[in-house]
């Protein structure tokens, strides 16, 4: 009977623990210039087709301007609010797709970011309270692993701005 109640335990509740996503700033590591622009993707891998989307990026303004954020080659189609709509220090995405989406390396935005100042390192940081969307008869949450992004800002003249690039977890 012992046994009976711990397959059902694990064979229902295994499932929801393993469903897993990773949203990520990529590249998660890149060498740039002050007032150089440069591209961040924000990024998706899931096991599970994913249906919508509510985050929110974020950094310093006196470190990082955003200057524009596109969504044309996203994984998402319908955008609840407008991504190019974003304060001095975030943007939020609040988006859905008519068909669920699964895989590796999926595209919900791409970033245009200005360096403003000489720093070893600035952040780009995902928040925490991020919801991904998977729909199954019931809309349910799924589990998100988050990997913001380091840039490193180097000062003008001082030799060639170096891309580091990190391993993508795609």
């Amino acid at each position: 009977m012992i046994k009976k109640i711990l397959f059902l335990i694990v064979f229902f509740l295994l499932p929801l623990v393993t469903k897993a996503a990773d949203l990520y700033l990529w590249p998660q590591g890149l060498a740039v210039s002050k007032n150089e622009t440069f591209l961040v993707d924000l990024r998706i891998n899931s096991s599970e087709p994913i249906n919508a989307l509510d985050t929110q990026i974020s950094w310093l303004p006196e470190e990082l301007e955003l200057l524009s954020v596109n969504t044309g080659d996203s994984i998402f189609n319908l955008w609840v609010s407008d991504p190019n709509k974003f304060s001095l220090d975030k943007a939020r995405l609040i988006a859905g797709a008519s068909t669920p989406w699964q895989g590796n390396g999926g595209k919900v935005a791409t970033f245009l970011f200005k360096a403003l100042v000489n720093h070893d390192q600035v952040q780009i940081s995902i928040d925490n309270n991020t919801k991904l969307i998977r729909h199954g008869g019931e809309a349910e949450i799924v589990e998100v692993d988050l990997l913001p992004a380091s840039i490193i800002v180097s000062p003008v003249g001082v030799g060639e701005p170096s891309f580091n690039f990190y391993s993508d977890p795609q």
